[in-house]
């Protein structure tokens, strides 16, 4: 029997259903190393055997279960302690746990193995921010890779991180910071691609979720203004799709919009503008911050949705965004956290020796230049040239990345080499970081 040439070109191409189910089992699998390895170092060891945070990540969660106040704010880690403390509370409901707050405890015969229950149950609450976080770093993947296997093999790299592998074992307030920061990184990648409504809601999404990040530990944030840049190198037109604000929106609800958009962006104004003004010593850098957010979302607005209209509409809905999810921090109501996320720069000086160099000399950026020159040096020895930080093979696989944006750009493929020169500067900076 003769076939004709639509039949035998239908029979040679493989469907992707055939590939839906190896694909789920080796991205669960990729996304499970890391796991792996934190059983593998025995969950239930010692609590003190690990020098880290874990006993004063719990502490801090015992006094918010009590309706007391925060006293740890150095990174500030408000966000972190919003998750333990809930999450105590749920692995007492279920029996993991006998005690969820400072007033449940025993005295000094049962204080001991109460504590180390509570060690082992924030742990696993590690254990399951890993997961959500290689998770949503796979969905940022996927966002700009099209091939979904390479999406894989990007992740199980992730997870197999250092960085990754680290977290899973202890209790730091970056995991959930990065998350976060990798939660707005999606949210902003759909937000520039949608139209209409979608893209509104995807944005606000998007602005909502830094504050949460920075709230968790604030020195994350050179990485959140990394992400507008990220959105530009990684963005690619959807010619379907209407981009008109005016597609969807009058001009009449558009005013009304902004008009909600201030009205819930008061508040946060008046909560950062107070701490600014009173306990800021270097007044003038969040201006600078502000207008970067602000012209990010109108040129925006200009080049992905042809509308400027478009851009003032982002700008108001970042604004929004980024207040509502800085009201977390009315669930506890201490300025503290506000303070930190407000005034960063001076938060971060006072755990550095650049603080008493400033107080010595009233200079900042004198100060900051010598910081900056010595930081440099030291992440690109450690990238390139020691394993003392990173390990030889990850000195190997800097090299090989270096290359590969080297080579992209020989071969005049400007936009790989861009993407691939991103990537590794955020790389050396989380060294840094």
């Amino acid at each position: 029997m003769n076939r004709s040439p639509e039949s035998s070109t239908a029979v040679s191409i493989p469907s992707h259903k055939n590939y839906d189910g190896i694909y789920f089992i080796i991205l669960l699998l990729a996304c499970a190393v890391s796991v792996y390895f934190a059983f593998h170092h025995d969950i239930f060891r010692h609590f003190t055997s690990t020098s880290d945070n874990d006993v004063v990540m719990v502490y801090e969660a015992l006094m918010f279960n009590s309706g007391l106040d925060q006293f740890y704010f150095d990174h500030p880690g408000y966000i972190y302690f919003l998750i333990l403390g809930p999450w105590l509370t749920l692995m007492k409901a279920l029996g993991f746990v006998s005690v969820n707050s400072l007033s449940e405890l025993g005295g000094p015969s049962s204080t001991y193995a109460e504590y180390a229950q509570l060690v082992f149950a924030g742990r696993f609450l590690s254990i399951v921010l890993v997961l959500c976080t290689t998770w949503v770093f796979h969905y940022c993947v996927r966002g700009f890779v099209r091939n979904r296997f390479i999406a894989v093999i990007a992740t199980a790299l992730f997870s197999i991180s250092p960085g990754m592998v680290t977290q899973s074992l202890i209790m730091r307030t970056e995991l959930p910071a990065i998350l976060f920061v990798l939660f707005s990184f999606a949210m902003l990648l759909r937000a520039v691609r949608a139209g209409g409504l979608r893209g509104i809601i995807y944005l606000g999404l998007c602005a909502f979720a830094v504050p949460l990040a920075l709230l968790s530990k604030v020195q994350i944030l050179p990485i959140v203004m990394a992400l507008p840049i990220l959105a530009f190198i990684f963005h690619e037109s959807r010619t379907n799709i209407d981009r008109s604000i005016d597609a969807f929106c009058s001009a009449d609800t558009r005013v009304s919009l902004y008009f909600l958009c201030v009205l819930v962006s008061l508040p946060a104004i008046t909560m950062y503008g107070g701490q600014i003004y009173l306990f800021g010593h270097f007044r003038g850098y969040q201006v600078v911050i502000a207008l970067y957010a602000a012209a990010s979302a109108l040129i925006y607005g200009r080049i992905f949705h042809k509308s400027w209209n478009a851009g003032i509409t982002g700008l108001f809905i970042v604004m929004a965004g980024f207040s509502l999810g800085h009201y977390s921090t009315l669930i506890t109501n201490q300025v503290e956290n506000t303070f930190v996320v407000a005034n960063v720069i001076e938060h971060m000086t006072r755990f550095s020796s650049v603080y008493g160099e400033v107080k010595n000399t009233g200079s900042l950026f004198s100060s900051f230049i010598q910081k900056f020159y010595d930081t440099v040096f030291l992440v690109l020895s450690y990238a390139y040239v020691r394993d003392v930080y990173v390990g030889l093979a990850e000195n190997i696989l800097y090299w090989i990345v270096t290359l590969g944006g080297v080579f992209s750009f020989i071969n005049k493929r400007y936009r790989l080499g861009l993407q691939i020169g991103i990537f590794l500067f955020l790389a050396l900076g989380m060294i840094a970081f």
